[in-house]
């Protein structure tokens, strides 16, 4: 929220950490937040999340994503969302 109405912001970009772009989510832990919670549940923590990817894709400012490693599963969602793109030599899709 706070960097999307500074003034002295002009673009953001966006970089993973490490040796990954994003690997989306741990499928263990979904399955076992599914079944601990139930499938409402998940579904309402998965709208919220689309909603952040929908907000990234109409940010007010420029949005860069800068792909460095992997990127798989739900790593193409905020890759999507973004502007413009660029990968690293060492980024890898799957």
């Amino acid at each position: 929220d706070e960097l999307e109405f500074r003034d002295d912001v002009g673009v953001l970009v966006l970089s993973g950490e490490g040796a990954a772009w994003s690997a989306g989510m741990d499928l263990k832990e979904y399955f076992r937040e599914t079944e601990a919670k139930g499938l409402g549940a998940v579904r309402k923590a998965q709208s919220e999340a689309y909603g952040w990817w929908r907000r990234l894709r109409w940010y007010r400012v420029p949005t860069i994503a800068m792909v460095n490693g992997w990127c798989f599963g739900g790593g193409y969602g905020p890759l999507f969302a973004c502007d413009l793109a660029f990968a690293a030599d060492e980024a890898h899709f799957a």
